[in-house]
């Protein structure tokens, strides 16, 4: 059985869960947050992602990859001023916000049943919202 993969879904899953990410971290960090700015390293981060996927990129060369757009979102959406500690605090805060939002929309995809209407996308609407409210 083959798996079909739909590139716009895909992109708009990711992007929104790109700009939580970035949005979260940079609530908690109090960090300015320019919209344009946060929607620009998302969009960076959803077309890597989907690049990503297509190339079939996995092992070391997966990981390499993943860790240098995580830098290149970071520095679209707050830039890089502030020094080496403070990029590392702001990678590492939007790490832990995209892992905790991953996991939120996984546990509500998995109370919410495969056959219900809008199943994907109320995992991603509830799992964010209870995500936005836990940050």
């Amino acid at each position: 059985m083959e798996t079909v993969l739909y590139a716009d879904i895909l992109l708009a899953v990711d992007f929104s869960m790109d700009f939580l990410s970035l949005c979260a971290a940079g609530t908690l960090l109090c960090r300015p947050r320019r919209w344009i700015r946060l929607a620009a390293g998302a969009a960076l981060g959803a077309v890597c992602g989907l690049g990503e996927v297509l190339c079939s990129l996995t092992g070391l060369a997966g990981v390499g990859v993943s860790l240098a757009v995580s830098c290149a979102m970071t520095i679209a959406a707050f830039g890089r001023c502030g020094g080496a500690r403070r990029f590392a605090e702001t990678l590492f805060a939007v790490w832990g916000c995209g892992t905790l939002l991953a996991g939120i929309v996984t546990l509500f995809s998995v109370w919410i049943p495969a056959g219900a209407p809008f199943g994907g996308a109320a995992d991603l609407v509830l799992g964010g919202a209870a995500f936005l409210a836990a940050v």
